[in-house]
């Protein structure tokens, strides 16, 4: 008679492939909603940048709004793009692998252009 074989994977290796299913699939998103939510906070896929905001205490204590997304100083690097330095009125941002950074204002909007 044959038994049955029982088979110890590691967490980690389950855990990871869990991972890797659930950003190709959502139980709650269509795949039309998952690709406006990517199109809406992936900055390389947004038409323009748009400063909305900034809430500044200091050099490094601060949060500014840019499109649709939340920025805060404990995180200054969202999806490639590079916070340099925050004034009161102002942002330098820069994106990831390019040398020269660029200034957004308050309520600036800056388009990006298309390869």
């Amino acid at each position: 008679m044959g038994g049955i074989t029982v088979m110890r994977i590691p967490f980690s290796i389950v855990g990871s492939l869990l991972i890797n299913s659930l950003q190709a699939h959502s139980l709650f998103f269509s795949n039309p909603q998952l690709a406006k939510i990517e199109q809406d906070t992936n900055p390389r896929k947004w038409n323009s940048l748009h400063l909305k905001g900034i809430t500044y205490l200091g050099p490094k204590n601060w949060t500014i709004w840019l499109n649709k997304v939340v920025i805060h100083s404990s995180t200054p690097s969202y999806y490639g793009l590079s916070v340099e330095h925050v004034t009161p009125t102002e942002v330098q941002l820069k994106w990831n692998g390019e040398d020269h950074p660029f200034v957004l204002n308050i309520h600036q909007v800056l388009p990006i252009p298309k390869p």
